[in-house]
């Protein structure tokens, strides 16, 4: 078969069943590239799936080249050779998809470098499934220049990739359930580091060493310095009780509330000093998973390239 014959599809589990299209590549295994004659899409086929066009109507299927060179006859769909000597179906099929992985200095502004494509992500998400469900495959990696690329080649029944697994969510600490007029007022009740000082407020502590904190010079809930009144569910901190440090987030009640079940769910002892803590690789994650979990903006996809590198660091 040469390059542009038309030919027609006869599998039946394709899409493209019964349709005309264009045959753009044969390579030496006797896979064929077919192209749909009008969306232009390409797709893998072996020789049995295709038949050639002949005065406006379908002949016989491509005939298929038997392992030991004995002979060479047709195939029909859904049958093996007769003579048994390959041992391969005819509804065989061959998938191959390739992507491209862009050095991160070439993926938009290092601050927010673009993300990874989702051609990439199939690639992935093809090798998870054909190894879950025993479908031969080969993954193969290519440097060029600043670029990689990745590319899959599957034979057999092609399954259909699934999203890929998103990791466990952590299971907040809920026996805790306070109440705003829980809070009591403190003259030191957080770290400001605008005014490198502690400021007043009113403070809901967790006995694992963390509390919920809302600013307030006035010392009354809903009362502003000025005597103008204010939101109490609103600009929560969530702080380290010791040193009233905190994530660097302002929530609402409900949110900070979770931010800090968050946080308690990690193996730290919040109780411990916070220059003791700073060496902990696990105070470190789960600063950074509070922030990429209730941050916003810059600030939320700093926080998960951080944790992304602990991830890889692990």
């Amino acid at each position: 078969m040469t390059v542009n014959t038309e030919v027609i599809i006869l599998a039946q589990s394709h899409p493209w069943f019964q349709e005309t299209g264009t045959v753009q590549m044969v390579d030496n295994s006797r896979v064929f590239v077919a192209r749909h004659r009008w969306s232009n899409q390409g797709d893998w086929f072996s020789p049995d799936e295709l038949a050639t066009v002949e005065d406006g109507r379908d002949t016989a299927p491509l005939r298929h080249a038997c392992a030991g060179g004995c002979h060479d006859q047709p195939v029909t769909a859904g049958e093996c050779c007769s003579c048994l000597c390959h041992g391969k179906r005819a509804n065989a099929r061959v998938h191959r998809s390739t992507a491209y992985v862009k050095a991160i200095s070439e993926r938009g502004s290092a601050r927010k470098p673009d993300p990874i494509t989702d051609q990439f992500r199939f690639i992935v998400r093809m090798a998870v499934a054909c190894h879950v469900r025993a479908v031969p495959y080969d993954l193969t990696w290519d440097r060029r220049d600043s670029a990689t690329r990745a590319t899959i080649t599957a034979r057999g029944k092609i399954p259909t990739p699934k999203p890929l697994p998103k990791p466990p969510k952590l299971k907040l600490v809920a026996d805790w359930k306070p109440a705003i007029w829980d809070a009591a007022y403190r003259l030191e009740a957080y770290y400001d580091s605008n005014r490198k000082r502690k400021c007043p407020g009113f403070v809901i502590e967790h006995s694992c060493g963390l509390s919920l904190v809302h600013p307030s010079e006035s010392g009354e809930l809903g009362v502003t310095e000025y005597g103008e009144n204010e939101d109490i569910r609103q600009r929560w901190f969530v702080t380290h009780t010791a040193s009233g440090r905190g994530f660097g987030l302002t929530l609402n009640f409900k949110r900070a509330t979770d931010a800090l079940l968050l946080a308690a769910s990690f193996a730290v002892d919040w109780t411990a000093d916070a220059d003791a803590l700073k060496g902990n690789s696990e105070f470190r994650r789960a600063g950074y998973s509070v922030q990429a979990a209730f941050s916003k903006g810059y600030e939320k996809d700093a926080a998960k390239r951080r944790l992304a590198e602990l991830e890889c660091a692990a």
